[in-house]
């Protein structure tokens, strides 16, 4: 009898104790980080930010023959997230960026700069949950880039490493195949408009290549600026908690070099 009642009440804390632990990684899970504020910006807005985003994207252009400072704040980049449909639709006939996230289930993207990590927020629309990457971004020696993911959240609610790595590179390899289509699409299509020489699919294919690279091997950070006619590299890349992000740029006698000062 006394076996009986030890294992019966045993039972029941073990119950409870499952209960709490589900009801406190639920809530952890649920938790809205601070950081988490979408630009919520009306239909005139966002074609205003449209035009900011292009005029932005000449200006590097323009400024790229000579040294030069580059500043973008914090919420002009999250003014332009939230703007990417009326950014694209001003040189190209469709909007994709709005139908691939709303595939993916993901919404309302937001960027936060920390002392030293670039955080990445999304809405999980088919959870109705905020999913967070803290990136570090660094310069080896030889002077590319390594990104990695410090940490990934859901609300408040740590994600453990394996699944963020299974997960990464599903979406590297979905992103991988939607550059190839674009690529393989390009070659049929008319010319795509661009501003200062720059498409969205130019945009989209240093994101992916951004992407490609976390977890993995560093990677060169060149790029040729089409208006200019030169390539550019990134020479270090800054992450401070103050106002802009500031990118400054002076030339060597192979190109033109920049330092890309990441500010909150």
């Amino acid at each position: 009898m006394k076996k009986r009642r030890i294992v019966k009440w045993s039972g029941i804390v073990l119950a409870v104790i499952v209960v709490v632990t589900i009801a406190v990684l639920y809530i952890l899970a649920s938790r809205v980080p601070t950081a988490y504020r979408p630009a919520q910006l009306g239909l005139e807005e966002r074609m205003l930010v449209r035009d900011r985003f292009w005029n932005h994207i000449l200006q590097f252009n323009q400024k790229a023959h000579r040294p030069f400072d580059w500043v973008i704040t914090e919420r002009q980049l999250n003014e332009y997230l939230a703007s990417m449909e009326e950014i694209e639709m001003k040189v190209s006939a469709r909007a994709r960026s709005g139908r691939l996230m709303e595939r993916a289930g993901i919404a309302e993207p937001v960027v936060a700069v920390g002392d030293g990590i670039l955080t990445v927020m999304l809405l999980s629309t088919r959870h109705d949950k905020v999913f967070s990457a803290d990136l570090s971004l660094t310069f080896t020696e030889e002077g590319r880039l390594r990104i990695r993911v410090e940490q990934v959240r859901i609300g408040a609610l740590p994600v453990p490493r394996s699944l963020v790595h299974d997960r990464l590179q599903q979406l590297k390899g979905a992103l991988t195949q939607k550059s190839e289509d674009l690529q393989a699409a390009k070659k049929n299509a008319p010319p795509a408009g661009t501003i200062g020489g720059v498409s969205p699919g130019d945009l989209a294919a240093v994101l992916t290549r951004v992407v490609a690279a976390i977890n993995e091997e560093p990677i060169p950070t060149d790029f040729e600026v089409p208006l200019a006619r030169m390539r550019v590299r990134v020479k270090g890349i800054d992450m401070l908690p103050v106002s802009y992000t500031h990118l400054r740029a002076h030339e060597t006698s192979l190109h033109l070099v920049c330092r890309l000062l990441l500010e909150k």
